[in-house]
């Protein structure tokens, strides 16, 4: 059998050493969680069971409001007026506003239950794990700058965000709803799902496909005049966000308590085992 000599120095590497570290490197492990399209991984989404909010949740929420944020009503729940408006029928919890979620949200939090993000209803929707065909679901808020509309929400959240850079989207789970002389407030409890995103600012009415969105996020990388879905935004102020009916995005409503009959709160619970 050949030896073979290996020079100890050439060009500042030693041979024998290379050779060694060639022979013994070993193949990296298969990734047991393969990136999606995207970028996206299934290791956060799949994590969790998702349904529409009925029976329990809306008895969870009609105590919750009634307790924090109490008013009499001719009709309906005996809350502020902004969370008045969902009705139980069928089962189902019907109605859902950025301010009807997040007092959603709060209502079921020590339940480990919480509302979708904007990815989250977007991975929901691109595997048909739901029908959201007629129906309409927020996940949270766009904020852009301080101005119209709802320039004093705008501002306040500004304040809070310590300067972030604008615009950006506000999911559900990251604020909470305070009652401040007798009107409802966002306080920002957790800016980590907090995301910059530049494309709010794009032009209403661009258009996208499914292969455009980051389900990382829940919104398009990229527009696409020939999309077959739509997305409605704005350049100023504070709107709400949500999915509409027809897997449309709209990032435009400047309505934060507005809701009807065909709204929807997507709930997501950590799966067990």
């Amino acid at each position: 059998m050949t030896k073979i000599k290996f020079p100890t120095n050439f060009a500042g590497i030693d041979g024998k050493k290379a050779f060694e570290e060639i022979m013994n490197k070993k193949e990296p492990e298969p990734n047991p969680n393969p990136p999606l399209p995207n970028g996206t991984s299934i290791q956060n989404h799949d994590k969790y069971e998702y349904f529409f909010a009925g029976t329990n949740e809306y008895n969870s929420y009609k105590e919750f409001v009634e307790t924090n944020f109490p008013k009499q009503q001719k009709s309906g729940l005996q809350t502020l007026e902004e969370l008045a408006k969902p009705i139980l029928k069928d089962n189902l919890f019907k109605g859902s506003s950025p301010i009807i979620n997040s007092a959603m949200n709060m209502a079921l939090r020590e339940q480990g239950v919480q509302v979708v993000t904007q990815a989250q209803l977007e991975y929901i929707f691109q595997n048909n794990l739901s029908n959201l065909s007629d129906v309409y679901s927020d996940t949270g808020m766009c904020l852009r700058t301080i101005s119209e509309p709802n320039e004093n929400h705008a501002k306040d959240l500004i304040s809070q965000l310590n300067n972030k850079e604008l615009p950006i989207y506000i999911p559900v789970i990251s604020y909470d709803l305070e009652l401040i002389d007798g009107k409802i407030s966002f306080k920002i409890t957790n800016q980590e799902n907090i995301l910059h995103l530049p494309i709010l600012n794009s032009p209403n009415q661009s258009k996208f496909n499914n292969s455009d969105i980051d389900l990382q996020t829940g919104f398009p990388i990229q527009l696409n005049p020939q999309g077959a879905r739509i997305f409605w935004t704005i350049q100023n102020g504070l709107s709400g966000c949500y999915l509409s009916r027809y897997s449309n995005l709209n990032a435009y409503s400047s309505g934060l308590s507005g809701s009807i009959v065909s709204g929807r709160v997507v709930l997501a619970k950590p799966r067990s085992g």
